[in-house]
């Protein structure tokens, strides 16, 4: 059996009353879940494990004013051959940068999804990171433990983890409910 992953980071995400978190299903039943090939097993270990297989493809992403300020911190996760997922609205008025440390690399904007607000970025220069692979899967079911790996207030690769409470629909769209604590900058 396979631990499974699922990027609810990368998805906008509205608070509600018992402090949990809603994130949107992306086309129908599917959440984008990235497999790892751990086997279910105790909870800090595959905690552990899964950090450390997938950690490398959560990028901290800058947004810049036309001036060259800084107007945002965010996380991205990279898929493949320089793309990367993250929000729309991360992506809205500015210009978007990836920080690998020393250096900071442009990315451009190849795709844009307001409904869902999702963003496919291009990056102009060579990732050193393993990319995430992707594929659609059936939604999580409550009960299901999921971890998200973010960027909150820019502070790069924060794990937390949760729970799936329920789905919920709203607006036409399906939405996870998660335990998981999901902060500004995790966008």
């Amino acid at each position: 059996m396979k631990a499974r992953l699922f990027l609810l980071a990368a998805f906008s995400f509205l608070p509600v009353c018992s402090g949990e978190t809603v994130v949107p299903l992306i086309a129908g039943p599917a959440v984008l879940p990235a497999f790892s090939r751990h086997l279910l097993g105790d909870d800090r270990e595959q905690a552990s494990s899964i950090y450390s297989e997938h950690s490398g493809a959560v990028l901290l992403l800058i947004v810049r004013s036309e001036s060259g300020e800084e107007i945002a911190r965010a996380t991205g996760f990279f898929i493949a051959d320089g793309r990367i997922v993250t929000n729309e609205h991360v992506v809205r008025g500015g210009a978007v940068f990836v920080d690998l440390g020393a250096i900071k690399v442009p990315a451009s904007v190849e795709r844009i999804d307001e409904f869902n607000d999702l963003a496919l970025l291009r990056c102009s220069g060579e990732l050193a990171v393993n990319p995430l692979r992707i594929s659609k899967g059936d939604a999580p079911s409550p009960g299901t433990t999921i971890y998200s790996i973010s960027n909150p207030a820019g502070l790069e690769r924060s794990m937390s983890t949760g729970v799936v409470s329920a789905i919920r629909e709203l607006s036409g769209r399906k939405l996870l409910q998660i335990t998981a604590p999901i902060s500004p900058g995790s966008s």
